[in-house]
C-alpha cells in the first residue's frame, strides 16, 4: 500500500483541528459514585437505610472537589412515604464554585438511579440555584436492591437540562428534594456544562445549626466517664480544625470538611439534670455558643447474644443452609482467635442456636478442624445450647421433647463442658412440657427470641423482657426463661445501629423496667 507524503506541518495542523472539535463538546465538570449499577460506594451502602436518620439527620451535602461520595453521599435517599426515616421530605445538595458565570450554553444534571421504589416511586424537585424543576420517577423492581442486592435493580436515567447562564460566578448550590413518594437509590450525579466554563472557588460559609446531648456514656483516655455533646455545623469551605468546648474545656480536636458535619464534645457524667455552656469553636474562633441541658443517663449492661439463626427452608433449601453454617463455624473460630487478646469484653464470642449444623459438621469435618471446634467451645469461644432445632414443641410427642436434647448430651461428654442454657428463635410459642425435659437435662436458661414483627401473637407484649422461672406441671422443676423483647430480628441489616438500640432502651426506661441489664439477640445468616 502507498503512503501520499504530506507537507511540513500538515501533521501539527490536524492536531490542533481535533483539538478545537474537543474544546467545544460538553464535559463532566463532577461527578459523584461511579457508572457501575452498584450502590457500595456510598455512604452507608449498600444495606445500612437503618442508619440514615442517625448519620444524616440534616440530609446530605456534598462540596464538589472536597466531599467523599463514601462519607458523604447516602446511597438511599428517603421520601415522605419512608416512616422508617421520619416519614418527611428529604434534601440533597451539591455546592460547587464556578470562575465566572457562563456566557451561554446548555448543562445537564444527570441523575443514575439503581432502583426506585416499586409502588410509591418519588416526585423529586430538582433546584438550581433560582430555578426549579419537578420530575416524577417511574416504579422500580422491588427491596432487594435496597437491602444489599443492587443487581436486582430496575435502572433509570433521569436528565434535566437547563441554560448555563442560570449558573453563577462563586458558589453554585443543586438540591435534589423527594417532595412525594418513598426512596431511591443512586448509582452516580453528574453535572455536564460547556467545554467554556471553568471551575472556581467557593464562598466560604460556616455556620452552627445545632446542639444536641446524647444518651450514653463513654469512657475518655483519662478513664473517666463523659456524655457526648454534638455539635452540627454547616461548611463550604477548605478542611479547617474544630472543636466543641463544654463549660470551657476542649477534650476532642477534629479536622472539619465541607459538608454537613457533626463534631463532638464531651460534657463530665452527671447524677441529675445539669446545664453546660456549650461553646463551638472552628479554626480556634467561636462561631456560636449555646447552653443546654444534660440528663443523667442510666448505666445499662447490654449483652448481646451474637448467633446465626437456623431457619431451613426460609432463606434456602436445607443442604444449603447447612453449609452456610459449617462456613460460620469456621469463620467464628478466627474471629476469636483474632480477638483473643483483646480486653474482656471486647473479645468475639459467639452462641450456636441449636445443634443441628454441629452434628453434620463433626461428622464430615476433619480431625484438624474437628479439634479446632472442641477446642474453640473448651475456651469459650462458641457456646453451645442445648436444642437440636428451632422445633414447633406443641406438636411434639414427649419422646421427640426428649430427643431435642439427646445430642447436647453427647456434646457435654464429647467437649468437657456444661450446657446449661437453651435457645429457641422464631417460633411463637412453647408447650409445656419442654419445660421438665430442659430441667431434667441439666438446663437452667432459657432465651427464647420470637419473630418481632408478625405471626406471634401476644408472645412478646406479654412476656418481652419480663424474665420469670417456668415451674414444671408437677411443680418440681423449674428453668429460668427471658424472651428478647425485641425478638430475634433487631438488627437484620447486619450491623448494630445506635439509633435503634438507643430508642430500644429508652422505651425500656419509660416503661419503669426494673433492672440495668438487658439481652439482645444479634442474629445474621439463615
Amino acid at each position: 500500500m502507498k503512503h501520499a507524503k504530506l507537507p511540513k506541518g500538515s501533521v501539527l495542523l490536524i492536531c490542533l483541528f481535533v483539538a478545537g472539535l474537543a474544546a467545544g463538546e460538553d464535559r463532566v465538570l463532577w461527578q459523584i459514585g461511579e457508572a457501575d449499577n452498584n450502590t457500595a460506594e456510598f455512604a452507608i451502602g449498600p444495606d445500612r437505610s437503618n442508619q440514615y436518620s442517625v448519620t444524616f439527620p440534616n440530609g446530605a451535602l456534598f462540596v464538589a472537589g472536597q466531599s467523599e461520595a463514601k462519607q458523604d453521599w447516602p446511597y438511599i435517599q428517603p421520601g415522605p412515604a419512608d416512616g422508617w426515616a421520619g416519614g418527611k421530605s428529604h434534601s440533597f445538595g451539591i455546592v460547587f464554585g464556578l470562575e465566572a458565570q457562563p456566557d451561554g450554553g446548555e448543562c445537564e444534571l444527570v441523575m443514575d438511579f439503581v432502583d426506585t421504589h416499586s409502588t410509591q416511586p418519588p416526585r423529586l424537585v430538582i433546584k438550581v440555584n433560582d430555578t426549579s424543576f419537578e420530575r416524577q420517577l417511574p416504579k422500580g423492581a422491588g427491596d432487594d436492591s435496597a437491602f444489599g442486592q443492587p443487581e436486582k435493580g430496575r435502572e433509570h436515567i433521569e436528565t434535566v437540562k437547563f441554560d448555563a447562564k442560570v449558573l453563577r460566578a462563586g458558589t453554585n448550590e443543586i438540591t435534589i428534594t423527594s417532595a412525594e413518594g418513598s426512596w431511591i437509590l443512586y448509582d452516580y450525579v453528574a453535572l455536564k456544562v460547556p467545554a467554556s466554563v471553568r471551575k472556581g472557588p467557593l464562598d466560604v460559609v460556616t455556620k452552627l445549626l445545632g446542639v444536641d446531648t446524647q444518651p450514653f456514656l463513654v469512657k475518655h483516655e483519662d478513664g473517666k466517664l463523659y456524655q457526648p455533646v454534638q455539635a452540627s455545623v454547616l461548611h463550604i469551605g477548605e478542611p479547617v480544625e474544630a472543636s466543641v468546648a463544654v463549660n470551657g474545656a476542649e477534650l476532642i480536636k477534629d479536622s472539619l470538611k465541607g459538608g454537613f458535619k457533626t463534631i463532638e464534645g464531651l460534657a463530665p457524667a452527671v447524677e441529675q439534670t445539669t446545664s453546660v455552656e456549650v461553646d463551638v469553636r472552628i479554626g480556634g474562633k467561636s462561631i456560636g455558643k449555646k447552653t443546654v441541658s444534660i440528663a443523667p443517663v442510666r448505666k445499662w449492661e447490654i449483652y448481646l447474644l451474637h448467633h446465626s439463626h437456623v431457619d431451613i427452608g426460609y432463606t434456602h433449601v436445607q443442604t444449603e443452609v447447612v453449609q452456610k453454617h459449617w462456613g460460620y463455624f469456621e469463620q467464628v473460630i478466627e474471629l476469636a482467635r483474632k480477638s483473643a487478646d483483646y480486653p474482656e469484653g471486647a473479645q468475639f464470642k459467639w452462641n450456636v442456636e441449636v445443634l443441628w449444623a454441629v452434628d453434620s459438621y463433626l461428622r464430615q469435618a476433619s480431625e484438624e478442624k474437628r479439634q479446632q471446634f472442641i477446642e474453640a467451645v473448651k475456651k469459650g469461644w462458641i457456646t453451645l445450647d442445648a436444642l437440636y432445632g428451632n422445633e414447633l414443641t406443641a406438636l411434639c410427642r414427649p419422646e421427640e421433647l426428649v430427643r431435642l436434647v439427646g445430642f447436647a448430651e453427647k456434646m457435654r461428654k464429647l467437649c468437657g463442658v456444661k450446657i446449661d442454657s437453651a435457645m429457641i428463635t422464631d417460633v411463637p410459642g412453647y408447650t409445656w412440657g419442654i419445660v421438665p425435659v430442659l430441667a431434667q437435662s441439666g438446663v437452667k436458661y432459657f432465651a427464647v427470641g420470637p419473630n418481632r414483627g408478625h405471626r406471634i401473637g401476644y408472645t412478646l407484649s406479654q412476656w418481652g423482657d419480663k424474665p420469670f422461672y417456668w415451674q414444671s406441671p408437677s411443680g418440681k422443676e423449674e428453668i429460668l426463661c427471658w424472651v428478647a423483647g425485641e425478638g430475634y430480628s433487631l438488627f437484620h441489616a447486619g450491623r448494630l445501629d445506635s439509633g435503634r438500640l438507643f430508642k430500644y432502651l429508652k422505651d425500656l426506661d419509660d416503661s419503669k423496667y426494673p433492672y440495668d441489664m438487658v439481652h439482645v439477640r444479634y442474629s445474621i445468616g439463615g
